[in-house]
Formats: structure tokens, sequence, C-alpha cells
């Protein structure tokens, strides 16, 4: 195998290892379940989708950085209730090492963006 063959494969192990780590690295983090426990609770949701049945974090839509006690998320959650599926996105704040919801909205039954908050 040539040079440029391994280089290519070498990158496609990295991106195919890296990108797994770095969703179950998202998924447990306290931002992710500060987003799932709000969405549970969230009223004007319940009201829309009903009790929530399951959450799934977008596999695609996640962004997160921290340093120190700050830090910010965007997730992107796939809601499934009693009475409907959803898509939620959340922008979680860091501060002082406690994570708060900072703005959040869904796409209703009618096609509108909705606030959460």
């Amino acid at each position: 195998m040539n040079k440029r063959k391994k280089i290519i494969l070498l990158i496609v192990a990295i991106v195919l290892i890296a990108y797994p780590g770095s969703y179950l690295l998202v998924l447990n983090s306290d931002a992710a379940l500060v987003g799932d426990k709000f969405i549970r609770s969230n009223s004007p949701l319940i009201s829309e989708i009903g009790e929530v049945n399951s959450i799934t974090l977008s596999p695609l839509g996640y962004a997160i950085e921290f340093s120190g006690s700050s830090g910010s998320a965007d997730l992107t959650y796939w809601v499934d209730g009693e009475n409907g599926k959803t898509e939620v996105s959340l922008q979680i704040e860091m501060r002082m090492n406690v994570w708060n919801i900072q703005k959040g909205n869904y796409l209703s039954k009618s096609g509108k963006v909705l606030d959460l908050l």
C-alpha cells in the first residue's frame, strides 16, 4: 500500500473513532443532563406533545465548549411524547460551574418554531 492510501486510511480511522467518542462524551455531559431535565419538565412542550417518553440527542446537533468554570453548549434533541414528536434546540451556558438554559425552542405541530422559556 502506498503512502497516500495509508494516510487516507489513518484519517478515516481517526474520524470513525473520534466522532462516536465525542458524541458519547457530550451525551453524558452535565450540559446534556441539564437539557434532558429541562425538556422533561417543560410545561409548554408537555402541553404540545404530552408526557415525554424518550429524548435522543441528535448525532449531528451538538456543540459544546468549556474551560474552567465557564462554557456553552448548543444541543438539539429529538423528543418523543405521548401525543407527538418534536425537535428541541437548547442553548445552555455554564457560569461558576453551573449549567443553565439560556434559550430554548421547539418545532410545533403546526410547523412554527416556538420558545420554551
